[in-house]
């Protein structure tokens, strides 16, 4: 661990990788968008199957990480989190991305995105490009950061990063939110 994030490889079974992808294409996905803005593509081009909060999938998701956040929470950012969480697998396809934002939702919610959690659930030999990176404004250099099938990366929802295009085939994540009461 550095001091902005925790990268655990191989953290996830390869079997539940497949789950969470079956798990997509088994159920309607929709087109992923970036705050309100369901036409601008230049931002966000990605599907995503939004989990549905209380399913029996969002609560093996939430069994599957919540030991592991709170563990990395206590130990790297002691951030205040109220257990409430959100989780989707995506989608890209060639051309996809995701350009470089953060993941907490500045709005007049009394909760709010704190930790972010992405997991990898493709081989890295089924697509090329499709890279996550932070930016290096935060004193690193922008470099893939997830490559292995299973890896999990945690970060707080502020730092910036991106997915950059897939320029073959397809790569799937898993992504996820947990909030806490807004910053004070």
């Amino acid at each position: 661990m550095n001091s902005f994030w925790l990268v655990l490889e191989n953290e996830i079974s390869h079997e539940t990788c497949d789950a969470y992808i079956d798990l997509f294409n088994a159920n309607d996905s929709e087109t992923a968008r970036h705050g309100d803005d369901l036409e601008d593509f230049t931002v966000r081009e990605s599907e995503v199957y939004g989990i549905p909060f209380g399913t029996t999938e969002n609560l093996m998701t939430t069994k599957l990480f919540n030991d592991l956040v709170i563990q990395c929470n206590a130990e790297c950012f002691g951030f205040n989190l109220n257990g409430l969480q959100e989780f989707q697998v995506a989608k890209y396809e060639t051309d996809d991305h995701y350009v470089w934002h953060s993941d907490m939702r500045l709005n007049k919610r009394e909760s709010m995105r704190k930790l972010s959690i992405t997991v990898q659930l493709s081989d890295p030999n089924d697509y090329e490009g499709g890279d996550f990176e932070f930016t290096e404004d935060i004193g690193c250099p922008a470099r893939p950061f997830i490559a292995e099938k299973g890896t999990v990366i945690i970060f707080p929802s502020f730092l910036p990063h991106r997915v950059t295009p897939v320029t073959k085939g397809t790569r799937y994540s898993l992504v996820g939110w947990y909030e806490g009461n807004n910053w004070r």
